[in-house]
């Protein structure tokens, strides 16, 4: 009779501290990246750090803010579509010289991912489909970026890729022609959320 009154304390003590832990049992739980990579999600941030050799060596920096749209994953057809507009802060520095500016633009696409494993995932324009390059800027393509995932909660999912790559820049950077194939390393930061 002891034991079975100490047990019911117990059972009613860790009851009592789940209801006054803050909430904190409903909080996000890691999840799988296949769970992660399914469903649609709203851009919290979108980050690009980019170095460009033309002629001579530009910095290009874009930081996205006010998003407005989607970044929709079918985990069973495997495809990644981006449809984004946001507000955009550009810096550019060329020959110790940095020009920054506001404007509206986008990020579209629609792509073929990969889990590569549990902290890849690689988006990528498949041949013989409708699949489009994430297009930066409305001008700058990226056919094929692998992202080192670095959250993937039931609401959230945080990722960064490894940009290397010829770009054209389209007449973004003056003193590039468009049409030119820039070769172009840096990073891409991506934040999603429910």
């Amino acid at each position: 009779m002891l034991f079975a009154l100490c047990g019911l304390f117990i059972s009613t003590s860790c009851k009592k501290d789940d209801e006054d832990n803050g909430g904190k049992n409903n909080e996000p739980k890691e999840v799988s990246l296949e769970e992660a990579a399914d469903g649609d999600y709203q851009a919290d941030r979108l980050d690009v750090d980019l170095e460009l050799t033309y002629l001579i060596t530009a910095n290009l920096k874009v930081n996205g803010k006010n998003f407005v749209g989607t970044v929709s994953f079918d985990a069973d057809n495997k495809k990644v579509e981006f449809d984004l507009q946001m507000d955009l802060d550009i810096s550019i520095e060329v020959g110790g010289q940095t020009n920054t500016d506001e404007e509206s633009g986008s990020v579209t696409g629609l792509m073929s991912f990969e889990i590569i494993n549990q902290n890849r995932i690689r988006f990528y324009v498949q041949d013989g489909t409708n699949d489009q390059p994430i297009t930066l800027l409305g001008t700058a393509e990226i056919d094929d970026i692998t992202m080192n995932v670095t959250e993937r909660l039931s609401n959230s999912f945080k990722m960064r890729g490894e940009i290397d790559q010829d770009v054209d820049y389209a007449g973004l950077i003056p003193i590039i022609p468009s049409g030119t194939m820039v070769p172009t390393t840096g990073m891409l930061y991506l934040e999603l959320s429910k």
